[in-house]
């Protein structure tokens, strides 16, 4: 920013200093605040739009591990374990184990 403005005052200064008139110069800086008032929100616009657009669909819903791996768990539901513990029976199904004395 500071170097495109030390650029332009640098032309003014020359423009100026070869015989130029203030009051062209500044006709032709307010022509161009016109053309370009809105260029800073248009662009800021711009690149939201499109962020949104570039959006990736959301990943899959399934807990992962630390290493990006399934869990046990969710494997075990997809495959309708419904008592982890080993059965494979429906949860009715299932007797208790006996107590140990």
């Amino acid at each position: 920013m500071y170097l495109s403005q030390a650029r332009a005052n640098a032309q003014l200064i020359k423009t100026l200093e070869e015989g130029g008139v203030l009051a062209t110069e500044k006709d032709q800086v307010e022509e161009w605040l016109k053309d370009f008032a809105n260029a800073e929100v248009d662009f800021t616009n711009f690149i939201a739009e499109l962020k949104e657009e570039l959006k990736t669909p959301s990943l899959d819903p399934t807990p992962l591990s630390p290493g990006g791996h399934r869990s046990v768990e969710t494997l075990a539901d997809e495959a309708g374990v419904t008592d982890q513990s080993g059965s494979l029976l429906p949860a009715e199904d299932i007797r208790p184990s006996e107590e140990l004395d």
